[in-house]
């Protein structure tokens, strides 16, 4: 999708805006790896969480600005938004690839402020969603050995 819109926008971007991009959405897709071995660890030991698979796709994807900037929500959707740990990548690729506004810039003074906080938000949510991560595959590979069956 974001590559039709460069073709109509047109390929103005720097090679550090590229780069740039790539990286937010780089870390943005590690966070969702990190969530997806959570849960993954999480169905080893509590075996039915699916329900909770649909829920979280929903909110990543919609609440989290894939398909509409998270500016244009009502103010408390907005709240959930800058929850969601991809919510700062995706907008990261736009404020690098469109030079779109960022989120954060309604809530700081400067532009480029808000863009450092949300580099520092993407790369604390990175390390925090793999601490977890490890943390529930410890957790899943116990119980793992526990029932006998270690697929770890």
């Amino acid at each position: 999708m974001l590559g039709l819109v460069m073709v109509f926008v047109g390929f103005q971007q720097s090679v550090f805006d590229y780069l740039l991009g790539f990286l937010a959405i780089s870390i943005a897709l590690g966070i969702l790896i990190q969530i997806g071995v959570t849960f993954s660890a999480l169905v080893l030991r509590y075996k039915k969480v699916n329900s909770l698979f649909g829920v979280l796709d929903t909110l990543l994807r919609f609440i989290g600005g894939a398909y509409v900037p998270v500016q244009t929500f009502p103010f408390v959707l907005q709240i959930l938004a800058l929850l969601l740990p991809n919510t700062f990548g995706i907008d990261l690729l736009r404020v690098h690839f469109l030079h779109t506004t960022p989120i954060l810039a309604s809530y700081v003074k400067t532009t480029w402020l808000a863009i450092s906080l949300e580099w520092l938000i993407l790369l604390s949510e990175f390390l925090f969603f793999s601490f977890i991560a490890r943390l529930c595959v410890r957790a899943g590979e116990k119980a793992g050995m526990k029932e006998g069956f270690y697929h770890l």
